[in-house]
């Protein structure tokens, strides 16, 4: 997805969350991508998988503002197109079909904000993550640790 809005002139990247829990090896991260809007003047997250997108007080929110609200569940899930969402056809891993689990998941909003809530507690970006709690586990998969700050101004920008 980020290769075919870059050859349309549009700046993304790839965003995504790990989990601090106990892994169980089918949900313990997720990906997403972040897309530059001009007329908000801010990266914007979208989540191809479950047709979705975020708000908080009629504006769009970016990775950084979801992960910081993911925990509250203080956000809105917006639809991005009218069809349906994830294709469950074929998640599958080592014979084991969890096309179940997503039709389940994604189909109530409730269970798809835990879902997030899980899959987001470390937040990345690229190779990067910022949370020193989670080095070992982030590094053990070929993440790179960067202090919060540096990591706010280097993709956001900003330090707040």
């Amino acid at each position: 997805m980020i290769k075919l809005a870059e050859e349309q002139g549009i700046e993304a990247r790839r965003v995504g969350g790990f989990t601090k829990e106990e892994l169980n090896y089918y949900d313990d991260g997720h990906s997403l991508v972040e897309a530059w809007n001009p007329g908000f003047s801010k990266w914007v997250l979208y989540d191809l998988s479950t047709n979705s997108f975020f708000w908080k007080d009629q504006v769009p929110l970016s990775f950084i503002e979801f992960s910081r609200l993911v925990d509250s569940g203080d956000y809105e899930i917006k639809p991005l197109a009218k069809d349906s969402t994830f294709d469950v056809s074929a998640f599958t891993a080592e014979g084991y079909d969890f096309a179940f689990f997503s039709e389940v998941l994604f189909a109530n909003e409730n269970m798809q904000r835990e879902w997030y809530r899980r899959v987001i507690q470390i937040p990345f970006q690229g190779n990067y993550f910022f949370d020193i709690d989670a080095q070992d586990r982030m590094e053990a998969y070929g993440f790179t640790y960067m202090d919060e700050i540096s990591f706010l101004k280097t993709f956001y920008g900003t330090v707040r």
